[in-house]
């Protein structure tokens, strides 16, 4: 059908959420009215020839779309590997630890939906569907409850590898290096052994 013109611009209210709707009236025979509006990545698109009975569809629409349960959650990303040098080429380590909250929910009709809290992804809008979590590449990928309990061990994991890299750091000191290179193979060893 033609685009149609707008004739009215309804603001509609569900679950303490107002959001705005066109309206758009298409001649002929019958005249016909038509919605097409998304809200939280899901969307109504319905023509009807009557528009009282378009208005009262577009708002049981808008109470499902609009109630949704969520929970916080920190998405942690593990990334680590090691290259050995061979040939003559380098030897690469690394490793990388980085969390942020995502909520997690779903809607009333059974869609799952999430945010990136940091903005970071989608500038902060909700996308449907959920989170990739398990091993993505050379990362592995969870979501953990984003409770005070599970902030306070990441940040003391984090407090850990400060540590290690502390340590690292030392033994690994331009004055100390070449000591230290068969002294950290041997703790390497001991540490694989545990």
């Amino acid at each position: 059908m033609a685009r149609g013109k707008i004739i009215a611009h309804w603001q509609i209210t569900a679950n303490q959420l107002t959001i705005d709707v066109p309206v758009r009236m298409h001649n002929g025979s019958p005249t016909q009215f038509s919605v097409d509006v998304t809200f939280n990545c899901q969307r109504f698109n319905e023509y009807n020839k009557d528009i009282d009975e378009l208005k009262k569809a577009v708002k049981e629409w808008l109470k499902g779309a609009a109630t949704f349960d969520y929970k916080p959650f920190f998405y942690v990303e593990f990334d680590g590997f090691a290259k050995k040098p061979s040939c003559g080429q380098y030897g690469d380590i690394r490793t990388s630890l980085y969390w942020r909250t995502l909520d997690v929910g779903k809607t009333a009709g059974g869609r799952t939906l999430y945010r990136d809290c940091s903005r970071q992804i989608n500038c902060g809008n909700w996308i449907e569907g959920e989170p990739n979590v398990g091993l993505q590449g050379d990362e592995v990928c969870a979501l953990v409850p984003a409770t005070p309990e599970n902030e306070a061990a990441l940040i003391k994991l984090v407090e850990a590898f400060e540590t290690l890299h502390s340590r690292l750091r030392a033994l690994l000191s331009p004055e100390q290096i070449g000591a230290c290179l068969t002294k950290i193979s041997g703790e390497v060893l001991a540490l694989r052994s545990e």
